[in-house]
């Protein structure tokens, strides 16, 4: 009887062992949510996500690359529970795919940037983006892809406006994101970059010459979409209502972006 019953007990605790362990990848995937964000949204974002976690929350895991690879990834079926695009096209890409709630939460502008002390001063924008082919010298002007690269195309529509892209045919340096381009442009690589006046807020070896004016692209909005096919909406509503929120307005505004009050329809 005692042998039966000690044995009985080995093969339950046994079991249930077997169950948690089958029932730990879906336990672990409960643990935080998934946010997929554009590559220029880093800094910023990781400093919200740890002032979300300070508050008692579970700290998100977050997901870096380009709008277009990241919609794309979330369009073929990837699992995240937010998406923060650096423009508007790819969150509706992902629309026509997936349902979402989507609604603009940031603002940009675009900036001609150089690594520190190696170009002089710009006194006023247009003067400097038409000296463009001048400052370059021998080399190249790094940007984002224009084909799928949010600030590549803002950066494309600006060259455009001020008639330079003849001038700088062949002296492009297009990259799969708006950080790798300026990465070039901070080892030397490139001599001038195209990107977000947020970038020169946060990557200390760079500065914005010039902020290039607002009509010469067209808006750089970030949208916020929250996808409604996929589990933990409620984490997910709660870090998206934190993102908007008074107090991580500072932290946007302080990397240089603009908090935008529009809230989603749903």
């Amino acid at each position: 009887m005692t042998t039966a019953f000690s044995h009985g007990r080995r093969l339950g605790a046994l079991l249930l062992l077997l169950t948690l362990s089958l029932a730990a990848p879906g336990l672990r995937a409960e643990e935080a949510i998934t946010v997929f964000a554009a590559a220029s949204l880093r800094e910023a974002l990781e400093s919200q996500a740890a002032a979300y976690a300070a508050e008692g929350h579970r700290a998100p895991r977050l997901v870096f690359a380009a709008s277009s690879t990241l919609a794309r990834q979330l369009a073929a079926g990837a699992e995240a529970q937010l998406f923060l695009s650096a423009d508007e096209r790819w969150m509706a890409h992902l629309g026509e795919a997936r349902p979402l709630s989507s609604a603009p939460l940031l603002g940009n502008r675009l900036a001609l940037l150089a690594r520190k002390g190696t170009q002089p001063p710009c006194e006023a924008p247009e003067p400097c983006l038409r000296a463009l082919p001048e400052r370059l010298g021998d080399g190249r002007l790094a940007l984002g892809d224009p084909q799928h690269v949010p600030a590549g195309r803002y950066g494309q529509a600006a060259l455009t406006y001020y008639g330079l892209l003849p001038a700088l045919k062949g002296r492009l340096l297009p990259a799969d994101n708006v950080r790798t381009a300026l990465a070039w442009v901070a080892r030397g690589e490139a001599p001038l970059g195209l990107g977000y006046a947020s970038d020169a807020r946060v990557l200390p070896t760079l500065e914005a010459l010039a902020i290039i004016p607002r009509e010469a692209h067209p808006p750089i909005i970030y949208p916020l979409g929250r996808l409604l096919d996929v589990p933990q909406q409620g984490d997910g509503k709660a870090f998206e209502t934190f993102l908007r929120s008074p107090r991580a307005r500072a932290t946007w505004e302080a990397a240089g972006f603009t908090l935008l009050t529009r809230a989603p329809g749903s």
